[in-house]
């Protein structure tokens, strides 16, 4: 991870539209809270290598920086979704067909702010779990005809939730579905502990960027052919599609 290359937050203004969850583009806004949480491990790393006196805080700091990383890129996968939706709503014709059972709440509709064009998306996405690649592949291929992640990625993926599962829901002891699930390593279940070091951490933080980088740059280009190249869209929404992949590139570099 290189902290010249992420953004800041006087950045944010650049990549900010009304057609975005929090008005800020989502690959943009994925970037930014994985610097933030780079810049929390990173000085917990230093100290405990100056002091082994510090090497509980670090193994928090992994740890709590790893279950916020994965929310993250969970939110990212919704965000994006719910952008790409919002700016070309004919999307949702194909989608409601594979997926009929689809519903919007009524007080959903008459809560939402601003218009429904604006919000259509953002009510979509609301009612679905992005919680796993092969979800999110299935969403992205009813809404684009697009998967982003490959059988690798979604392996790797799912090994990084397998210890954010632990430390959230077992306080990081290993339970029988853990080692049935990772038979290639043999901790022994109900006491043995999850362990995340700074640069496991620094990896999986790696590794989540460059998947929303890919699954960035694979809808909008689903998009692009869905809208015969953008042409379909009004030029509010062509140059909003752009601020999509805003700083992708630095991640794939």
């Amino acid at each position: 991870m290189d902290p010249q290359k992420r953004p800041t937050e006087e950045h944010a203004h650049s990549v900010s539209s009304e057609f975005f969850v929090g008005r800020l583009a989502p690959f943009w806004m994925l970037d930014y809270q994985l610097q933030g949480l780079f810049s929390v491990v990173e000085p917990a790393r230093v100290s405990a290598e100056a002091n082994p006196l510090f090497g509980d805080i670090l193994r928090r700091a992994t740890e709590a920086a790893l279950v916020a990383s994965v929310g993250f890129f969970e939110a990212f996968c919704k965000h994006q979704f719910a952008a790409l939706l919002t700016l070309f709503p004919p999307l949702l014709a194909d989608f409601a067909g594979k997926r009929p059972e689809s519903t919007i709440r009524l007080s959903s509709l008459a809560q939402a702010p601003g218009g429904i064009d604006k919000t259509i998306g953002f009510l979509i996405a609301e009612e679905y779990d992005f919680g796993s690649a092969r979800i999110v592949n299935g969403l992205f291929r009813d809404l684009l005809l697009v998967t982003p992640f490959a059988k690798d990625e979604i392996e790797k993926l799912d090994a990084i939730l397998r210890k954010r599962h632990l430390i959230v829901h077992h306080g990081g002891i290993h339970t029988m579905a853990s080692i049935r699930e990772s038979p290639a390593t043999t901790p022994r279940p109900f006491l043995d502990v999850v362990t995340v070091d700074a640069d496991e951490y620094f990896s999986i933080n790696d590794v989540l960027a460059e998947l929303g980088a890919k699954l960035a740059i694979a809808t909008v280009e689903g998009l692009r052919r869905k809208t015969h190249e953008l042409a379909d869209l009004d030029s509010d929404r062509r140059s909003t599609v752009q601020l999509l992949l805003r700083g992708v590139w630095d991640d794939i570099a």
